[in-house]
């Protein structure tokens, strides 16, 4: 990335995506191999697509240059871009709120939506060149705005008006590039002219410079609060990077067989960006070491030649990644997904007797089997009400008195392993008279 004069612009997402089959993923130990699926999310008529926000049920981007979200298909498109804007994108999504910036008439502001073109919110500070929005936590959003000269680092709270300026003393320049509840990501101009990486914690004063030794730029592009991750350049070659929250803290990823690499998203252990060979950008995975690498693109159908990873999620079992690639024609949105514990890595357990009960009595015992193919089943676990207790004896051979409330009861029963894997749960009801 190159600044122009004083001022500095993040470089476009590259793109690229498609679908299926196995790949080898470290995942804390031995290699695994992952069976990854690949959802074509490209809407019909549309002449290009990508993904850029990701949560457990919605995805965001953006079609034809309009902002929108997904439901998991091609046809749940659906388009948030409000009257009188010509284009906009979206950079960063929370659960219920969605950052990015609009273009109009060659004015390009910060903006925020919660869901609907209606809820469309203009961001851009008064005196502002230009601005963008890079993260939300659906309270607080975060990005920057540019001078006739230089970026600043800023934050708001859903209006205009709350814009704070948060570029730290002694920068002669600064971007916030990534947010979430609390921290916020990016990177400041020194006077020396160099590039650092760094975090902010809502003020000038909190920044802390990531910036590693011997790095001529780097990044912090993505944070989850705990793990942030970006890339640093040496020697002219960008290297994948992740952090955690200290300079001391800083990890090279970069695979070593490829040219460059960089990463967009970071969900609890795992990063999702990209990295080049021959020429072309993959769309890639990692779980904080360069071993554990997976090029995604490899996964694609045959015809796209580049591809890029833009944001991911993960509850610990299954992993999403969303971003897009690019055949001859077009770049089109992608989902990458896989479930870390598929059925034959599962336990299995089972319920004696009926799953619908009904009963005068104040408890009720049940009891089951349960059974591990990989040998390491831990325990069983009856969840009734808000939480899950574990049950009574050996868990191949388990027993648990359910407590009742007068009406209807629903209650949940599963094994777990040693390594935290859950089987799917069996269902109960029953009825306290």
């Amino acid at each position: 990335m190159k600044a122009a004069g004083r001022s500095f612009r993040a470089a476009p997402l590259t793109s690229g995506f498609t679908p299926l089959l196995g790949a080898l993923l470290l995942l804390g130990g031995p290699l695994a191999a992952q069976t990854w699926t690949t959802v074509n999310l490209h809407p019909a008529g549309s002449t290009s697509s990508r993904l850029t926000g990701l949560t457990a049920t919605r995805q965001a981007g953006a079609s034809d240059s309009h902002a929108g979200l997904w439901d998991g298909s091609a046809a749940s498109f659906v388009n948030i871009q409000p009257a009188g804007v010509d284009t906009t994108y979206i950079n960063g999504v929370s659960a219920s709120q969605q950052a990015g910036y609009s273009v109009t008439g060659g004015n390009l502001h910060a903006c925020i939506w919660n869901g609907t073109a209606a809820s469309f919110v203009d961001l851009h500070p008064a005196g502002a060149v230009s601005s963008y929005a890079y993260g939300t936590d659906g309270t607080t959003q975060a990005g920057y705005y540019n001078t006739a000269t230089e970026s600043h680092a800023c934050i708001w709270t859903g209006t205009a008006a709350s814009f704070v300026d948060v570029s730290p003393a002694g920068s002669t320049a600064s971007q916030i590039m990534a947010s979430t509840s609390g921290e916020q990501g990016g990177r400041i101009v020194v006077m020396s002219g160099l590039y650092h990486a760094g975090i902010w914690h809502g003020t000038a004063a909190s920044f802390v410079d990531l910036a590693p030794a011997g790095s001529t730029y780097s990044l912090v592009s993505a944070t989850d609060g705990s793990t942030q991750a970006g890339y640093a350049i040496f020697g002219g070659i960008t290297h994948a990077a992740i952090w955690h929250g200290t300079l001391a803290s800083f990890a090279d990823i970069h695979p070593a067989t490829a040219a460059s690499s960089s990463i967009n998203a970071v969900s609890g252990a795992y990063q999702a960006g990209y990295a080049y060979f021959g020429g072309n950008s993959h769309a890639a995975l990692w779980k904080g070491t360069p071993a554990s690498f997976v090029d995604l693109h490899a996964f694609l159908p045959a015809g796209y030649t580049t591809s890029s990873a833009n944001a991911i999620w993960t509850d610990g079992r299954f992993i999403v990644v969303a971003g897009s690639a690019s055949n001859a024609t077009r770049e089109e949105a992608f989902l990458w997904k896989t479930d870390l514990f598929p059925p034959q890595h599962r336990p299995v357990v089972t319920v004696k007797g009926r799953k619908l009960v009904t009963t005068t009595a104040a408890k009720l015992l049940i009891r089951g089997t349960a059974k591990d193919a990989d040998g390491d089943l831990a325990k069983v676990q009856v969840k009734v009400g808000k939480r899950y207790r574990t049950a009574k004896g050996p868990p191949a051979r388990w027993k648990f008195a359910v407590p009742l409330q007068p009406g209807t009861n629903k209650v949940l029963v599963r094994a777990v392993d040693e390594k935290g894997t859950f089987s799917k749960p069996v269902k109960l009801v029953i009825v306290r008279l």
